[in-house]
């Protein structure tokens, strides 16, 4: 609420598969919550970053909003274990980056919260500072969030 009296809860109606009052918590490396379940308190670990993910149980693709490259690495947060995530990098319009292609960063029977993204081992160091956008393709894939290092 910003005024105290009008509250907003955007994510209210979202199901989580599990219902707590208490914080979430640092547990092995990602989250813990503890919650009821049937009759008893029961710990639910969550992967980092793994409260909503983007998921293809066939194929599918998506692609981000233009954003700034950071400096340093980026670093995907991924479940293939059971297939695959190709990333493209592409201009800001959309357009693919010549040695950028999906096929050049492809991620095979992984499971990780940090996988870097490098094409044909080529670090991303160099479009720093320039607006680009990612193009995942997934095949029997999740994919929770991309994040970058300093």
């Amino acid at each position: 609420s910003n005024d105290g009296l009008a509250w907003q809860r955007p994510y209210r109606g979202t199901d989580m598969g599990v219902w707590t009052y208490a914080d979430p918590f640092a547990y092995e490396g990602g989250l813990g919550l503890v919650a009821h379940d049937e009759r008893c308190l029961t710990l639910f670990p969550v992967r980092r970053d793994g409260f909503a993910c983007c998921t293809a149980d066939a194929q599918g693709s998506f692609c981000t909003r233009p954003f700034i490259m950071p400096p340093g690495e980026l670093l995907l947060n991924a479940d293939c274990r059971q297939g695959t995530v190709a990333v493209e990098l592409l201009d800001e319009n959309g357009v693919g980056i010549p040695g950028c292609e999906a096929d050049g960063c492809r991620w095979e029977a992984a499971d990780g919260c940090e996988l870097p993204l490098r094409w044909r081992d080529s670090a991303t160091d160099r479009f720093a500072g320039q607006r680009v956008r990612l193009r995942f393709v997934l095949e029997r894939a999740k994919v929770w969030s991309v994040t970058g290092t300093h």
